[in-house]
């Protein structure tokens, strides 16, 4: 007998089941009542009576018997509707994930821009850059002041009187046309991987938005997570236009340190070109950080929607 009732025991979860079952247990006690004779024989005026009631509350429970099974259908069908906005979901979702897939190439591409520019810039045998441009203003883990070190740069240039030396002079000047020529044929390139009217990289929350109030009835999932997920996107698509002005500005920077013509050889613009760079590397690291760490979790909700939806 228990192990018959452990074998039926997991249909009991339907509640159609279940109530079908309390009422077999019903009559089966009732059954037993009359067939042991515990209960009276009644007479036709008191059976007649009892007949009615049986007919009365036998509609109303099929009525209500009948209700139930609708709520039930509607909640099923609830629960499909459910499932079928939850894919939407998932379909909008993979197409931000590629999105921000591509602003994680796009990062690489500034942050390789910018270490070959900070490379150029450290020359080794061109003594004015390797003065001017010191390599431990790369350390972000260091303490620097760059206007103390732009003003020690400067002042050891002038210790050395390099630039009244024609050959490292020669070698200065050719190198700052050089860097100056690569960067303008970049930085069109750049700027337009830079997108910053955000045409080109956008994130889509058409189906989130249209549906919302919907998504707040959803039970099937905790819908909390898209929320956070589309917060995160939107978040990662600004920092993006954040990383990639700074890149653009930086280079531009150095452009202009080394064209003659505008004068910007100075001191003053010797420390804001390290600012720069030092700010640059550090906002595009910490953004390629952040990058990994939102892709991953939003590969985390799409798997979790992949095991509702199977």
């Amino acid at each position: 007998m228990i192990m018959n009732f452990e074998s039926i025991a997991p249909y009991l979860k339907d509640p159609m089941v279940l109530v079908g079952f309390f009422f077999f247990l019903a009559f089966l006690f009732l059954r037993s009542l009359v067939k042991r004779g515990i209960i009276p024989v009644l007479g036709r005026t008191q059976g007649f009576q009892i007949l009615k009631l049986i007919l009365l509350y036998g509609f109303v429970f099929g009525i209500v018997l009948m209700g139930l099974g609708f709520g039930l259908k509607y909640r099923q069908l609830n629960e499909a509707e459910q499932l079928r906005l939850v894919r939407q979901l998932d379909v909008e979702l993979g197409n931000n994930l590629d999105t921000i897939n591509e602003l994680a190439l796009n990062t690489e591409t500034f942050l390789k821009r910018i270490k070959e520019t900070s490379e150029i810039l450290r020359t080794p045998g061109i003594d004015i850059l390797v003065v001017l441009f010191p390599k431990q203003n790369l350390d972000l883990e260091a303490s620097i002041n760059t206007i103390e070190e732009a003003n020690l740069a400067w002042d050891e240039l002038v210790r050395r009187q390099l630039h009244l030396n024609e050959l490292q002079m020669n070698r200065f000047n050719a190198a700052g046309k050089m860097i100056a020529r690569t960067i303008s044929t970049i930085r069109p390139s750049l700027s337009n991987l830079a997108d910053q009217e955000k045409k080109r990289y956008v994130i889509s929350k058409d189906i989130w938005q249209s549906n919302l109030p919907v998504y707040r009835k959803v039970d099937i999932i905790d819908v909390t997570k898209f929320q956070e997920a589309y917060n995160k996107l939107d978040h990662l698509r600004n920092q993006y236009t954040v990383i990639s002005v700074h890149c653009l500005e930086y280079l531009f920077s150095v452009e202009e340190f080394f064209q003659p013509a505008n004068n910007k050889m100075t001191k003053e613009n010797l420390s804001e070109i390290l600012s720069k760079e030092r700010l640059t590397y550090q906002v595009v690291t910490d953004f390629s950080d952040l990058l990994v760490e939102t892709i991953e979790s939003l590969q985390t909700i799409k798997s979790e929607i992949i095991i509702v939806g199977s």
